[in-house]
């Protein structure tokens, strides 16, 4: 498997880090290649100051970033790690803190604002990214208008809008936020030419409704970047999931036929698509997904409240919980 380094000036620190990273990834089989070839992940070495947003070539191309901290006292790591990880758009942030005679400290942050640390070493780093650039890219949908008119709302569906909102009124619900606070046109752009997204938000909701007349494994989620607490409605903000073509590689969903034609379901649909078929006794249950460590200590976007703290350390794999 193949990654690209790209380089954003210079720094000691964080060049001798990313050496150290290369060595590891060597060990895991990969080798690293031009801009040009058939990429995994692009290796982005950037800074704070001047963090340049990454326009990978395909879907498939996943971004992880790597960035040293600055000298002095930072007043909210997690508020810096996360614009920068939006501004570089990248899958995965990877930043170095220096501890004196110590190993570094690593501090990681996802998209969904996962933010957690551990004492440095090329395999820990390892680890952390291992979940990302051995991943398999899931997002494309294919849209059938179709859904029957009786299905434009259900009991489930009016459940769904609901409980958004009482996710919403316990603090666990995160806020969407628009991409033009902190990129540039040309990013967002690229944001939306690849992957359909004009906004971000993480956590989403999801409930089983068995409909036979249109798949073996239907459930209702949420699409991308909406806001869960003010739910519209279905062909709005609201979709039927009705299978997965494993050899496309789409998510099968049904919409009505004056559905919005720019909507499309959570990135994640996979992930609730592999629960529902790995556990068929789940019923019209509903299942909130987001990181545990944003829902616990980050109810809203990091970008709208610089001010929150940075959570706990340890494990920020993201979990499903219902």
């Amino acid at each position: 498997m193949k990654y690209h380094i790209l380089r954003n000036g210079t720094d000691p620190v964080r060049d001798s880090i990313a050496a150290e990273i290369s060595a590891e990834l060597a060990n895991h089989n990969f080798s690293e290649a031009s801009a040009e070839e058939d990429l995994k992940f692009i290796f982005n070495l950037t800074d704070f100051i001047d963090p340049r947003a990454v326009h990978r070539k395909k879907q498939s191309e996943f971004v992880v970033s790597l960035v040293a901290m600055p000298d002095g006292e930072v007043e909210d790591l997690r508020f810096l790690c996360y614009n920068t990880l939006i501004k570089t758009l990248s899958n995965f942030l990877i930043c170095i803190k220096p501890n004196g005679t110590q190993k570094p400290v690593v501090y990681c942050i996802t998209p969904e604002a996962g933010f957690y640390h551990f004492t440095y070493s090329p395999e820990g780093v390892w680890e952390a990214m291992r979940p990302i650039v051995g991943a398999h890219f899931v997002i494309n949908n294919r849209i059938s208008y179709s859904l029957p008119s009786a299905y434009l709302q259900t009991e489930i569906t009016e459940q769904l809008g609901h409980y958004g909102g009482v996710l919403d009124s316990l603090g666990v619900l995160p806020t969407p936020f628009n991409l033009h606070q902190v990129l540039t046109q040309e990013s967002i752009d690229h944001v939306y030419e690849l992957f359909k997204l004009k906004g971000l938000s993480y956590g989403n909701l999801s409930a089983r409704e068995r409909i036979p007349e249109l798949g073996t494994n239907t459930f209702w989620m949420t699409a991308r970047g909406v806001d869960k607490a003010h739910l519209k409605g279905v062909g709005k903000d609201i979709l039927l999931v009705t299978g997965y073509d494993a050899e496309a590689g789409e998510v099968l969903v049904s919409v009505p036929p004056d559905g919005s034609p720019s909507i499309r379901v959570s990135v994640d649909a996979i992930e609730h698509t592999l629960i529902y078929q790995t556990f068929p006794e789940v019923g019209p249950s509903f299942m909130y997904r987001v990181d545990e460590q944003c829902s616990l200590h980050a109810p809203k976007c990091p970008l709208r409240h610089p001010r929150i703290g940075a959570g706990r350390g340890g494990d920020a794999q993201n979990n499903p919980s219902s």
